[in-house]
């Protein structure tokens, strides 16, 4: 993992008890209310899943405009106020590594390219995956997301880890989050976009992959207006003021990751006989 470096600041040393307090109060509330959360996010889009079921015999020039804006708003509101799309990963490294400021842009569209990129590879029936069942693709689509919550795991890890470092010294060496910020936005399933692509499979391959256009703009504008909200408030902070709280938002930002994505990893292995049972 590389190291970033940081100047040495006129603040002393302290324990970040703030931010530990904030953190495991802000992941036991988003644990307290995520089912409730889903259900009214959800709520704010019109028909967000009705559109799958009427793939057959639905041309392009059937589908009214406002489809697709709908399926960009489903996309965006997704990312924004569902939990568990690597949106904290996303302003722990803005927050953490100070060279981010400049360079969080294009970090973000390469993460988001990377998870259209395994769309279009599982999904454009290249080679073998042409004569593979749809269950199997969800299948590898669940296991390339293991790889998301590996990455999102390793990030709490490090800022915990970088938090107590911290505590010690202001001139501790800080993890470097950026390739576990790609892998974490990049391999995390967008699951309306997987499923329109399986209905559309065989049916009207062409209307999925435009559904899934759709989403998927809405996926980028939500990850981009993040960003720009982390590099406003960095920047309505101060340099200093970053540098003097970086311990304490070190650790809230580890707590809720790992409220988070411990979550995440407790449905996803709790799916595994389920998925074993469905292979016999």
């Amino acid at each position: 993992m590389a190291l970033v470096s940081n100047p040495h600041s006129a603040y002393s040393p302290r324990l970040p008890w703030l931010g530990g307090i904030a953190g495991l109060l802000a992941g036991g509330a988003i644990l307290y209310f995520w089912p409730q959360w889903n259900r009214t996010w959800l709520s704010l889009v019109p028909a967000p899943v009705s559109v799958y079921t009427r793939f057959l015999g639905v041309t392009l020039e059937d589908v009214p405009l406002v489809t697709y804006c709908h399926q960009a708003l489903l996309g965006f509101l997704m990312v924004l106020l569902a939990p568990g799309y690597g949106k904290s990963t996303l302003a722990a490294w803005m927050m953490h590594n100070p060279a981010s400021s400049r360079r969080w842009p294009g970090e973000v569209f390469r993460a988001w390219v990377t998870k259209f990129g395994l769309l279009v590879m599982v999904f454009c029936n290249l080679f073998f995956l042409s004569r593979v069942p749809s269950g199997t693709l969800a299948l590898y689509i669940f296991i390339l997301q293991h790889v998301s919550v590996a990455a999102a795991v390793a990030s709490g890890v490090l800022l915990l880890r970088d938090a107590r470092r911290l505590a010690r010294t202001f001139d501790a060496q800080l993890a470097d989050l950026r390739l576990l910020m790609i892998l974490t936005l990049g391999f995390q399933t967008i699951l309306p976009a997987q499923l329109a692509l399986m209905s559309a499979r065989g049916v009207n391959t062409p209307l999925g992959w435009y559904i899934v256009i759709a989403q998927m703009a809405g996926v980028l504008l939500a990850f981009m207006l993040v960003g720009g909200l982390v590099a406003a408030l960095r920047s309505l902070l101060g340099e200093e003021r970053c540098r003097a709280w970086r311990g304490d938002m070190a650790l809230f930002n580890g707590i809720v990751t790992l409220c988070v994505t411990g979550f995440l990893l407790y449905h996803m292995v709790s799916a595994y006989p389920r998925i074993f049972a469905a292979l016999h």
